[in-house]
Formats: C-alpha cells, structure tokens, sequence
C-alpha cells in the first residue's frame, strides 16, 4: 500500500486523478473478471440445473401418472376377468354337453365314430376343455352339425371347433366323408379348485 502511495506522490498532481481513474478501472476489470463473470457463470449452470430437475420432475410425474393409469386399467380388467369367470359352468359337465350334441348329430345326420378323452389345460382364470371327436357324415350334414353347435343358446355353452380335418371316406358312397376335430369348451377355474378338494 506503501509503495502505491509513493508511486502517487511521484505523480505530478495535475495528473494524479486521472491515474487514480485509471487504476480503479483496472481493480475494477480484474474484480469483475476474476469474481463477477465466475458468480454469472455459476449462477447460468445453476440456472440450467434448476430447469433440468423441473424437466425430471415433470417427467417423473407423466411417468407416475402413467403407472396409476396403468395401475387402474389392471384392476379393471382384473374385475372385468373375475366378473367373466363368474359366468363360465363351474364344472365340466361334458356328459351333458355330449347329450346336447346328440341331438345336434341325430338332426344333421352324422354319425360319431369316437371321443376320445377329456384335456383339461389351466389357464390363469378359466379351465380349457378339449374333446376330440371322429365322425363320418355328407359335406351338407357335416356343415349343419358345425353350424348348430356354433348356437350357445341351443348348447347353453361357448364351443369352439378346432382342427377341423376332412377326408373322403373309402367307403362305397362318394358323398360321405370321414372326419374330426377338437371340441373346446370352458369353465370356470373355481370350479376346478373344488372338485378337486
């Protein structure tokens, strides 16, 4: 401080002040280069900072709200699934399936050759039923029987036919054909749980 001091008093007085300007300009360049643009640039990264944790925040809650609507769409559909279930047979009861078709096969006159036994396979919430069935009958009679047991109101059960295979019979008549397929049907998993008590 001594020696600015003298270097001052060195200086013709006329020309004191103007030097006094010159070095506060100079203190305050080096002040400002050396503290004030770090302060700026600190405060832009913490500005950036702050916008990309809004932005995550933001995000975040477009990601949670997605999980609650996903959460929700579940348990609709859970509801909906155990409501569906509640409404499938609660057992098998292929023997009366079986009557029904009887009256389908004695209308469309076909002729059962075989069923071979029941396949159950579980699923998450119902059981699936599988019947295989042989008959032999003409293309028009065979036609009818699958049509008829496509009516659930006549059967009072979901059925579906499933690979379907037909051939012409070696037998003496042209017309008739040989065939099978996979009778499905379904019911509900509960009552698989107590049978099976």
């Amino acid at each position: 401080m001594n020696e600015i001091y003298k270097r001052l008093s060195d200086i013709h007085p006329k020309n004191r002040p103007a030097y006094v300007v010159i070095v506060m300009l100079i203190a305050l360049v080096a002040l400002y280069v050396t503290q004030i643009i770090p302060l700026q640039n600190e405060i832009a990264d913490k500005r950036d900072k702050e916008r990309l944790i809004r932005q995550e925040l933001e995000d975040g809650k477009k990601v949670i709200d997605r999980i609650r609507k996903a959460q929700a769409d579940i348990e609709t559909e859970k509801d909906r699934s155990i409501r569906l279930a509640g409404q499938l047979p609660k057992d098998a009861d292929i023997s009366s399936l079986l009557r029904k078709m009887h009256s389908r096969v004695e209308e469309s006159k076909i002729k059962i050759n075989r069923v071979e036994g029941q396949k159950k396979i579980v699923q998450e919430l119902f059981v699936r039923l599988e019947d295989k069935i042989e008959f032999t009958g003409s293309f028009e009679s065979i036609l009818q029987f699958i049509t008829d047991l496509s009516d659930v109101k006549v059967i009072g059960r979901i059925i579906n036919i499933e690979e379907l295979e037909l051939l012409r019979s070696p037998s003496a008549t042209n017309k008739e054909i040989k065939g099978s397929f996979v009778l499905v049907t379904f019911m509900s998993k509960a009552g698989l749980k107590e049978g099976s008590k």
